[in-house]
């Protein structure tokens, strides 16, 4: 595996444009060719999976959540995504929790919406010191997510309810759009520090998608550079697999995540597994109204159909 080995030293102060990091997250919504409005295809088979239908796309078979469960907890890891501001995702996130947590009371629940640097404030909430009113001001969601917490707010309830200890997977959030328009080597050394030891830009499938996005919205100022572009992706999902790795132990780990940063598995769960070898499976909460690849994720859970605000993605 070809790597980039991030070496910490000074270097020159970034001039973050505004937009980028929108952009960048950009790419973590789902998207795929459009199919008939009455369920979720498979590319290869006939059938059409209607809203409410867990279905994984190797063999096409539809499944029933009991099952879902049952195959879930023999891996280590648990990859469930979301497109951020779809409630149903996040029902669906915490149907998975409940039932995870369930079948082994070691659980713990990592989180792309929280960076590393709040991990204290995050195990304050697990164990009960910090008020829900408070929460939000404490992890500074809305200067650092901006999605609204309500979408959120059951899970972490669950979470607090159980005790269950949560981790905070992602970098800085101002740290990629500064890779995206000036490259690793134009950050601070107090911004390398957060960097993970290994970045991983060799997957040429992982690159063409990154590509086509960034071919979308390179006319918008800041996006000079595919190369800087796509360092800023890798930076941000090799952080998060290193997380994962760092913090999981021998527990079960339920991870919750943009979709984009799991569909096809070249995004994090690739990268973790090549940090540690640990069984893994992704769930994809999906609309109907789609074709998808049966290489996209393990299970696909369809929901309800919604038209796209952003171009198809592969």
């Amino acid at each position: 595996m070809t790597v980039y080995l991030l070496l910490r030293k000074c270097a020159p102060k970034a001039i973050i444009r505004p937009a980028v990091r929108a952009c960048l997250v950009l790419f973590l919504s789902a998207g795929c060719a459009v199919s008939g409005p009455g369920g979720l295809a498979i590319d290869g088979s006939d059938a059409l999976y209607p809203p409410g239908t867990i279905v994984r796309p190797a063999d096409c078979r539809a499944i029933d959540f009991d099952q879902l469960i049952a195959e879930l907890s023999a891996v280590s890891i648990v990859y469930v995504g979301e497109r951020h501001s779809r409630a149903a995702d996040h029902d669906i996130q915490l149907q998975i929790a409940r039932a995870m947590h369930a079948e082994s009371r070691k659980l713990c629940i990592g989180l792309e919406m929280v960076d590393h640097t709040y991990q204290k404030r995050l195990d304050q909430w697990s164990r009960g010191r910090i008020s829900e009113s408070r929460f939000p001001g404490y992890i500074h969601w809305y200067a650092n997510w901006k999605y609204d917490f309500a979408l959120y707010r059951e899970i972490f309830r669950f979470i607090r309810q159980e005790k269950i200890r949560l981790v905070g997977l992602n970098i800085p959030p101002h740290i990629p759009p500064k890779i995206a328009v000036g490259g690793i080597d134009s950050l601070r050394s107090a911004e390398l520090s957060h960097l993970p030891d290994a970045i991983d830009m060799s997957n040429e499938q992982h690159r063409d998608y990154v590509r086509k996005i960034f071919q979308h919205h390179k006319e918008q100022r800041g996006f000079d550079s595919f190369s800087h572009f796509y360092a800023a992706q890798c930076v941000w999902e090799d952080t998060m697999a290193e997380a994962i790795v760092q913090n999981r132990g021998r527990c079960p780990m339920l991870v919750l995540a943009g979709t984009g940063h799991l569909r096809h598995r070249y995004g994090i769960p690739a990268r973790a597994y090549n940090r540690e070898p640990a069984a893994y499976r992704i769930v994809l909460p999906l609309p109907a109204g789609r074709t998808v690849s049966p290489e996209i994720a393990d299970y696909i859970w369809v929901t309800e159909p919604q038209e796209s605000r952003h171009p198809p993605m592969p």
